[in-house]
C-alpha cells in the first residue's frame, strides 16, 4: 500500500496504517503528499506559503536585493559623474581665459563663456555639453579699427569624452581694413585675413549635428558689421568630398549664400565666387527654429544651476535606495530566521490588502 503523509515536517501521520513505520520521527519521506480531506484550506495555504517562503528566501529575495543594490550603485556613479563634470566645467572655464597680449595697439579683448547643448540622436544617447569661449580682439590705432578677429573655442564635456584629452575645436573669422589696395576684407575661416583656414568639426562624431552651422551663423553675423568688405575666397578640396561628406559640406556653405565655381561636375572641388560681406545670408527664422532642435545655447550659470539640481535629486534618490537596501536585507533576515511565520504574515498582509 502506498502511503500518503500529512502534517508538519517533524510530525507526520500515515494514512491507512495503525503502526507508524520505521523512521517515523527520523528521516523525512521522499515523496510527501498532502491529503486534501484532512488538511483545511487555511493549513494548505499556510503550508504552501511556507514552501514559497523557502523558495523566496533562496532565490527571490536575494535577487530583489541585488537589483536594488545595482540601481543604488548606478545612481551613486551618476552623482559622482555630475560632480566631476561640474568641477571640470569651472576649471575649463578658467582654463579658456587667454591673457591679453602686451601690445599698445590691442584695444580690447572681450571674452564670453557659455554652454552649447547638442541634443542626442537617439534615446540611448545622452545630450552632449560643449563649453564655449568666445574671444574678440580689436586692434585700434588713432581711433581707427585696423584689424579684428573673433574665435569660438569649444570643449566637449560629456561622458563620451572621458579618457580623451582636449576633445574640441574652434571656429574663427577675421577683418582687415586695408589688406589689398587699402580695401577692407574679411575671412570666414581664420583669425587672419592673409592666412588661409578651414572649417572642421572635431571630434568627428559631432559632425552633422548642427555644431558647425551654429558657429558659422555667428561668424556671418559678425562679419556683416563691415558690409562693404570683400570675402576672401574659400577653397574646397577633393580630399574632403568622400562619401556623404561632399553633399553635406557643399550645403553647409551654400546655406549662407556662398556660391562656388566647381572644377568638375561632381562638385568635389572648387573656389567661392567674389562677393561682399553684405551678400552673405544668415540663417532665416525657419532654419534657426530647425537648428534649435539640434543645439541649444545656455548661459554658464544656468547650466551649472541645472547640474546642481540634478545632483541634489540624485542624492535624494541615493538616500531612498539606501533605505530600500536596508529594508530588503532586514526582510531577508526575518524570512531566514522564521520562514513559516514570515510566509504566514506575508500571506495575511496580502489577503488583508486585497491582492
Amino acid at each position: 500500500m502506498q502511503l500518503q503523509w500529512i502534517g508538519s515536517r517533524r510530525h507526520t501521520i500515515p494514512i491507512g496504517e495503525s503502526v507508524p513505520p520505521d523512521g517515523w520521527f527520523g528521516a523525512r519521506p521522499r515523496n510527501r503528499k498532502w491529503h486534501p480531506a484532512q488538511v483545511s484550506a487555511v493549513s494548505r495555504d499556510a503550508l504552501t506559503a511556507s514552501g514559497i517562503a523557502r523558495r523566496q528566501r533562496a532565490l527571490l529575495l536575494p535577487s530583489a536585493a541585488n537589483v536594488v543594490q545595482i540601481k543604488y550603485e548606478m545612481v551613486v556613479k551618476a552623482v559622482q559623474e555630475l560632480r566631476r563634470q561640474s568641477v571640470l566645467s569651472i576649471y575649463r572655464c578658467f582654463m579658456f581665459k587667454v591673457l591679453p597680449v602686451t601690445d599698445s595697439a590691442v584695444d580690447s579683448i572681450t571674452p564670453e563663456v557659455f554652454t552649447l547643448i547638442v541634443q542626442p540622436e537617439s534615446e540611448r544617447e545622452r545630450e552632449t555639453v560643449l563649453l564655449v569661449n568666445r574671444e574678440e580682439h580689436h586692434v585700434i590705432r588713432e581711433g581707427v579699427l585696423l584689424r579684428a578677429h573673433v574665435t569660438f573655442h569649444y570643449q566637449v564635456i560629456s561622458p563620451r569624452s572621458i579618457g580623451s584629452n582636449n576633445q574640441g575645436g574652434e571656429f574663427s573669422a577675421a577683418y582687415d581694413c586695408g589688406f589689398v589696395h587699402n580695401d577692407p576684407w574679411v575671412r570666414l575661416t581664420s583669425t587672419s585675413v592673409n592666412t588661409g583656414g578651414y572649417c572642421v568639426v572635431d571630434p568627428g562624431w559631432l559632425a552633422g549635428r548642427g555644431v558647425g552651422t551654429y558657429f558659422m551663423n555667428l561668424i556671418v553675423q559678425w562679419v556683416q558689421q563691415w558690409p562693404d568688405a570683400g570675402v576672401m575666397p574659400i577653397r574646397l578640396l577633393a580630399s574632403d568630398a568622400s562619401g556623404t561628406n561632399r553633399k553635406r559640406r557643399n550645403q553647409f556653405y551654400e546655406q549662407f549664400g556662398i556660391c562656388f565655381n566647381y572644377d568638375c561636375e561632381g562638385k568635389k572641388s572648387g573656389s567661392s565666387r567674389p562677393m561682399k560681406a553684405s551678400d552673405l545670408s544668415p540663417l532665416s527664422e525657419e532654419k534657426l527654429e530647425t537648428l534649435s532642435s539640434k543645439v541649444i545655447q545656455k548661459p554658464l550659470d544656468a547650466q551649472m544651476s541645472e547640474k546642481a539640481q540634478e545632483i541634489q535629486l540624485l542624492e535624494m534618490e541615493v538616500w531612498g535606495l539606501k533605505n530600500q537596501v536596508k529594508q530588503g536585507y532586514a526582510e531577508m533576515e526575518r524570512a531566514s530566521r522564521a520562514p513559516f511565520l514570515w510566509a504566514a504574515a506575508t500571506h495575511w498582509t496580502k489577503f488583508w490588502r486585497g491582492y
